[in-house]
């Protein structure tokens, strides 16, 4: 990969050096909602230095671990492999990673495993693991490698907004899919995952334990006094919450990029470059000048360099 951030390119950012930090932002580097050019430095610092760390026993030790993960130096993504997921990022966000390390390792539990991005905070070392099966192929069942990688590389980008409620729904933008483009980012918290396999570990459950123990039982039992049929409610009654609530988050999202155009010739790039409280307040505004514009990223405690670097960028 590309040498992560120069030494000359560090100082002049924490000298607040417009170019150079509209430069890093263009890397992916994207500075945090409140972040000021000095803690956004010394982030970046910290990550160099952990990466130097990982080539280091790379080098040395053929391999690196990091929480208990062990990752060869052999399994290394090549940098070529990057440029197609690079494009895709690019084109859709306006931003190019060519630091960020990958490997092709897949984890024990890992039976449908595609890929995932680690971000360790505060330190911001970051890295992400696609299966092995991409070593060869671009594709595994349901999984494009160009698409998975460009994936992971929108959470790396954004690791800094601390970002929930829009973070996934930007990532899946990568997708060749339509469905996953609009509904692939559903599920938005653990809790909604966990309650789902809930559901299903519980439907199953009972329904073997009915056949197997009460079978005259049931048969005697009308639609409502079977317990199979209230988790089947239960979980129609959390996919149409689910659904519903990302048609509407979608609704919104194309509204607000709509009003985005009013201001900037790419408002995709200026929405993902925006944390949950900024996108909320934009979702909710009629109409948008690059006026109210700042104004409200200001209510949000935007810090002055990050709003020169949008400005920049994007309302110039």
């Amino acid at each position: 990969m590309s040498a992560f951030c120069k030494e000359h390119e560090l100082k002049k950012a924490a000298e607040n050096d417009l170019p150079t930090l509209v430069d890093l932002d263009k890397r992916g580097l994207l500075i945090g909602a409140t972040e000021t050019s000095e803690e956004y430095v010394n982030r970046l610092k910290v990550f160099q230095k952990n990466l130097s760390e990982m080539e280091s026993g790379l080098k040395k030790d053929k391999k690196f671990t990091v929480e208990d993960l062990t990752f060869p130096e052999s399994e290394k993504i090549p940098e070529k492999t990057f440029n197609s997921p690079a494009k895709i990022t690019s084109e859709l966000y306006d931003f190019k990673i060519d630091w960020v390390p990958g490997f092709y390792i897949t984890p024990d539990f890992g039976m449908l495993f595609g890929g995932c991005a680690y971000s360790f905070d505060p330190d911001f070392f970051s890295l992400f693991i696609i299966r092995n099966s991409f070593k060869k192929k671009n594709k595994w069942l349901f999984y494009e490698r160009d698409e998975l990688m460009s994936h992971e590389l929108c959470h790396v980008a954004r690791f800094a907004l601390k970002s929930n409620t829009y973070e996934e729904m930007f990532a899946y933008q990568t997708s060749t899919s339509g469905f996953r483009r609009k509904f692939g980012s559903m599920m938005r918290a653990a809790w909604e995952t966990y309650l789902f396999m809930a559901i299903l570990l519980g439907m199953l459950v009972t329904q073997v334990s009915l056949i197997v123990f009460y079978s005259k039982w049931l048969a005697s039992r009308s639609l409502t006094e079977n317990p199979v049929h209230w988790f089947y409610a239960a979980l129609f009654s959390l996919v149409s919450f689910l659904v519903l609530r990302q048609s509407r988050q979608n609704k919104l999202y194309k509204k607000t990029l709509e009003n985005f155009e009013e201001i900037t010739k790419k408002p995709r790039a200026l929405a993902f470059r925006l944390n949950d409280k900024e996108m909320d307040s934009f979702v909710k505004m009629k109409k948008i000048t690059k006026e109210n514009f700042i104004e409200t990223l200001n209510t949000h405690n935007c810090s002055d360099i990050r709003l020169k670097i949008i400005s920049e960028r994007f309302l110039s």
